[in-house]
């Protein structure tokens, strides 16, 4: 399989102002990767309240209809995963 850089599929994308594509029919898919930087943890909280705090920003910021995917490698590389074909 042929791999091509990141970079040039970027370019293939139009730019879209992001309020004229929000709407009730969207979904999105979430980086969850992404994700983990941009809701800022307090001291002491415990696990229900991070979740909550995650919720509550994507809610915010993307409404109802999103999913979050975390596809990143696995410690062992030799595991199948998601990335395997990244490997070859």
């Amino acid at each position: 399989m042929r791999k091509r850089s990141k970079s040039s599929l970027f370019s293939e994308f139009t730019p879209t102002k992001i309020d004229a594509v929000q709407g009730k029919n969207n979904f999105v898919v979430m980086s969850g990767g992404h994700l983990l930087y941009k809701v800022v943890w307090q001291r002491n909280m415990n696990f229900g309240d991070i979740a909550k705090s995650y919720l509550t920003y994507l809610q915010t910021h993307y409404g109802s209809n999103v999913a979050v995917v975390f596809d990143g490698y696995p410690s062992d590389v030799t595991r199948n995963s998601t990335k395997s074909a990244e490997h070859i």
